[in-house]
């Protein structure tokens, strides 16, 4: 059997007299080449099921309906009335797609809870959508030996409920802590699934800060946007660093929200300023005569971990405060990357970066620009390198670092004289599921377009 496009069909139990059977319309047989009485095995996720054809000609209402005899449900963990597809493929006949979400779980009273749940909802509405079968998982719910997964599944209805579906048939990570990422737990889930080799896995890991500026520095149609960088290694170096400019961010290679960021600002006396910036806003601040100064107090606190020098930026300012843009791209459901969503992040005042979980805010981007920049020949321009930047940092990340992604986050910084700089790029962007000023088109379109690229991995 030759590969087909997938028929959209809503599964349904048969009499319970029958065995090992699946009935498929008259017009479904023939669209999908299939033989009444012929033994094909039917495949749902990673789990299959050998299964006789037989012909229901009667019901001609039911012509997107196929039914499965309970003891195949059973096998194959199916959920009877969802509204999925079935393809037939490489002599096997599938059912699906599956989309496994992996995440770290915090549950109460045995549903999901916490501040990713709005996500989870919004992504497996998303997938109801695109009649994908989606359920949230994570590392410690899969038995590999029977190829099962106990999930969690949503309905507008009912709420949360638990099932025992099968190994999905691709996995989208949204893992936020790095913490929990990196732990053993995880990371022998993931060899697990690399020795499967059948399921797709996207944006299985967080970016290491220096490593993506190494990738991106290789390119030269990149490398102009990026700031002066450099790996932390010692006090001297890092000295003649900060003398070379007027101000530096000395950032944790795998921190993220702005924790542990350091700011060092050279003041008219030639003497230096340094803030270090916590969770919650600036946590610990002091005063050094000379650059080496600075890094003699800082030093302990460098090679305990693991951190880049980078070039301060004169960053443009909306209403006296620094902003910063953060462009969301996506794969779609064909694989390629799109922008699907962009704004701008304003700093909060005092604060020495513009995350929006410490405090700062969000507008659009043609509002902000066109009230700080104001020079038009110049906002076509910032347009221009914005356009460039986005069309070729993804292709490049994901062809320099090896990795399957479906989505890149990236901060890009516009300086006082109009000039774009990529200043991070965050491997598991968050997606907020409400706006108080942007459409609700485009944030339903953040959440559809991995589910779309899911089922494009999944030969859907």
């Amino acid at each position: 059997m030759a590969a087909r496009k997938a028929v959209v069909v809503t599964l349904l139990n048969s009499a319970p007299f029958l065995r090992t059977t699946l009935i498929v319309p008259k017009s479904l047989v023939s669209e999908l080449k299939l033989q009444v009485g012929q033994v094909v095995t039917l495949w749902f996720g990673q789990l299959q099921q050998s299964v006789r054809i037989l012909m229901d000609d009667l019901r001609r209402e039911y012509r997107q309906v196929i039914w499965l005899s309970d003891d195949v449900v059973k096998a194959l963990n199916c959920p009877i009335g969802k509204t999925l597809s079935i393809r037939v493929e490489d002599n096997r006949l599938r059912i699906g797609p599956i989309v496994g979400i992996l995440a770290n779980v915090r549950t109460q009273k045995n549903a999901p809870s916490g501040m990713q749940e709005p996500v989870f909802i919004k992504l497996l509405a998303a997938a109801e959508s695109q009649h994908a079968f989606a359920y949230l998982f994570t590392p410690r719910d899969v038995n590999f030996t029977a190829h099962n997964v106990k999930g969690y599944v949503w309905s507008e209805k009912s709420g949360w409920s638990s099932v025992q579906a099968p190994l999905p048939d691709v996995i989208y990570d949204q893992l936020i802590s790095r913490k929990f990422a990196n732990s053993e737990l995880v990371k022998q889930f993931q060899r697990q699934i690399d020795t499967l080799s059948t399921i797709p896995y996207f944006n299985p890991s967080f970016f290491d800060k220096w490593e993506v500026h190494q990738w991106l520095y290789g390119e030269n149609a990149v490398q102009s946007y990026l700031p002066q960088t450099s790996r932390y290694e010692s006090i001297s170096f890092a000295a003649l660093f900060l003398n070379n400019h007027q101000y530096v961010y000395v950032k944790p290679v795998n921190g993220s929200l702005g924790k542990g960021i350091i700011r060092i600002d050279k003041d008219t006396s030639g003497s230096f300023h340094y803030q270090i910036k916590s969770k919650t806003g600036i946590d610990k601040e002091g005063n050094a005569a000379t650059a080496h100064d600075v890094f003699s107090a800082l030093h302990k606190r460098l090679i305990a971990g693991d951190y880049i020098v980078q070039q301060g930026l004169h960053l443009a300012t909306y209403q006296g405060r620094p902003f910063d843009i953060r462009i969301l791209t996506q794969k779609d459901h064909a694989g390629k990357w799109r922008r699907t969503k962009s704004f701008c992040r304003i700093a909060q005042e005092g604060d020495i970066t513009s995350n929006l979980a410490t405090g700062g805010y969000a507008l659009p981007v043609a509002k902000v620009l066109e009230e700080s920049i104001r020079s038009k020949d110049m906002i076509k321009k910032i347009q221009k390198d914005l356009s460039s930047l986005i069309r070729t940092a993804p292709e490049v990340i994901e062809h320099s670092s090896g990795l399957l992604l479906g989505e890149l986050g990236f901060d890009v910084g516009v300086d006082v004289r109009g000039n774009v700089w990529l200043i991070e790029v965050n491997a598991r962007p968050w997606k907020k599921p409400t706006t108080e000023q942007g459409s609700m088109e485009i944030v339903n379109q953040s959440f559809t377009r991995p589910i779309q690229y899911a089922i494009y991995l999944a030969g859907f």
